[in-house]
């Protein structure tokens, strides 16, 4: 089938691919020496089996990166996208029988590749397409074992236990990316379903969703900026302020002035009695009447003599919190609808809805950011620190963001902007450098020189933007006495001039006068 000296062939064109001095040259020299290795890729993927001959599936395991490397950097090289779709299919098929035909070199060939996919994301592409869809959709079940999420295994037809599972789940142990495959696998639990897109579909207004990776971005301040510069275009527009800040909500205390108000909270329709880990989100049995019931008796006047603000939040109780987090995490199937359910009902009533998340990128925040980058009237703000660590770990999730197939990625801000963190922002670089910046990843990261070659920097130039430090508006957070957060203070500082600029760069005039249009 194969023999050593074809490995030797294999050896010395991954050596001079791996010499080749110019990046930009490096899938012209595969084109050229690959027809030493031909025919390519049938020969090595025949080969990859798990029946094949011990003494030649200890080879392959020996060149286990190097073979995953040029698949995909034959993927990349080629222009013929239906014949490459065609490789991945069968490049997925046989890993997938490697992996699960339990033979420890077997998998050990089939992580190998698995790393090299985890990489080729960004060498085949910053934009959607077939390939990388498919490698996604993949990763996304090998790191799935909730059995609750899928049912069943959906490459096969049988059913596999959880043993099984989570051992096919601990081949991206350790892989740079296995973080973000979890974010795209939650993200696309709204987008992998036809009733998921129909229930997204019934959103009859605009969604701004604002999120970040860790507290004490400037999450809420911005959201409160956000309604100022509503109000200030169209004082009389219906906005509804959805607080799902479950590691402490804050609006309750922004919006009503009074104690014991607001009287009625999300948690009082949800069965929080229920486990954990078989709570049941109610779906079909909340009508939208009820739902509005909630936000109407949440309504309130944010700023003087306007009744148009309504308000859905958990009550600020710590152990209540915690269960609606679990729970989520743990059924996140029925959570969605709800949401979805939930946010359709709302837009019968109002004009805009914008969610406050939790700091973190778990189950509530995901699927709020992909509901409002998915829906075509839709924007999510991603707000960061300048800190390196953050600018890095937020650079990572957005450049891998624009993978997915989504209608609006997400606005990235970095809030209190420093000289560096600009520096930062502007310099063009690839993901696999930036992890290389951080400790965490960067004795994780596979090694795929060849691969790391032939991926393009990405500045994120349409994504980022900054706020400048402001000290007038460092006590905002403080509650006064009536409870309602000064407003008219923002109108002069700098902090809000520079959210006006990125709402008006970022958020179309029309979406505030389009109701009857959505």
């Amino acid at each position: 089938m194969i023999s050593k000296e074809y490995f030797k062939l294999l050896d010395s064109t991954y050596d001079q691919l791996h010499d080749c001095s110019d990046p930009k040259q490096v899938k012209q020299v595969w084109l050229n020496e690959k027809e030493k290795l031909s025919p390519w890729p049938d020969r090595i993927l025949r080969a990859c089996q798990p029946d094949t001959d011990p003494v030649i599936l200890n080879e392959l395991v020996d060149r286990a990166g190097k073979i995953g490397e040029l698949l995909i950097l034959d993927f990349a090289a080629r222009s013929d996208s239906k014949f490459s779709e065609g490789y991945m299919d069968q490049l997925i098929e046989t890993n997938k029988q490697l992996v699960l035909s339990g033979d420890v070199n077997a998998k050990k060939l089939a992580k190998g590749i698995i790393e090299s996919m985890v990489v080729g994301l960004e060498a085949l592409g910053a934009d959607p397409n077939p390939l990388t869809q498919k490698i996604i959709d993949y990763l996304c079940d090998i790191v799935d074992i909730n059995l609750g999420t899928y049912p069943k295994w959906r490459f096969y037809n049988k059913e596999y236990n959880k043993q099984e599972l989570a051992e096919y789940s601990d081949l991206l142990n350790g892989v740079l990316y296995s973080a973000v495959v979890n974010f795209y696998k939650r993200l696309k639990v709204g987008t992998l379903y036809e009733e998921h897109i129909r229930l997204i579909k019934s959103i009859n207004c605009p969604v701004i969703s604002v999120g970040s990776r860790k507290g004490g971005t400037g999450k809420t301040l911005f959201t409160a900026a956000v309604l100022k510069w509503l109000k200030s275009i169209r004082k009389e527009i219906r906005i509804c302020v959805i607080d799902f800040d479950l590691s402490g909500p804050v609006w309750q205390y922004f919006l009503f002035p009074k104690r014991n108000e607001p009287s009625v909270f999300l948690d009082n329709i949800l069965p929080i009695n229920q486990p954990v880990d078989k709570f049941s989100f109610p779906n079909g049995n909340m009508s939208n009447e009820n739902l509005l019931s909630l936000v109407e008796q949440g309504k309130c006047s944010f700023i003087e003599g306007d009744n148009m603000i309504g308000h859905v939040g958990i009550h600020d109780i710590p152990s209540i919190n915690r269960t609606i987090d679990l729970a989520v995490e743990f059924n996140r199937e029925s959570f969605y609808p709800f949401l979805a359910n939930l946010l359709s009902a709302i837009s019968t009533k109002y004009d805009i809805i914008i969610i406050d998340n939790s700091p973190g990128f778990h189950s509530v925040p995901y699927s709020t950011l992909g509901i409002a980058s998915s829906v075509k009237y839709g924007k999510s703000f991603i707000l960061s620190t300048p800190s390196h660590p953050d600018l890095c770990g937020s650079f990572l999730e957005l450049s891998e963001f624009k993978l997915t197939n989504i209608e609006n990625a997400p606005v990235w801000i970095i809030n209190k902007a420093t000289e560096a963190s600009l520096h930062f922002a502007q310099k063009p670089r690839t993901a696999l450098e930036v992890a290389k910046e951080l400790q965490a990843y960067d004795g994780a990261l596979p090694k795929c020189p060849v691969l790391e070659k032939i991926l393009i920097p990405d500045s994120l130039d349409n994504l980022w933007n900054f706020i400048r430090m402001d000290q007038d508006v460092s006590e905002f957070g403080f509650i006064n006495s009536d409870g309602k957060p000064n407003l008219h203070t923002l109108s002069d500082t700098k902090y809000y001039k520079d959210v006006i600029k990125i709402l008006n760069e970022n958020i179309p005039i029309e979406w505030l006068n389009m109701k009857e249009e959505v």
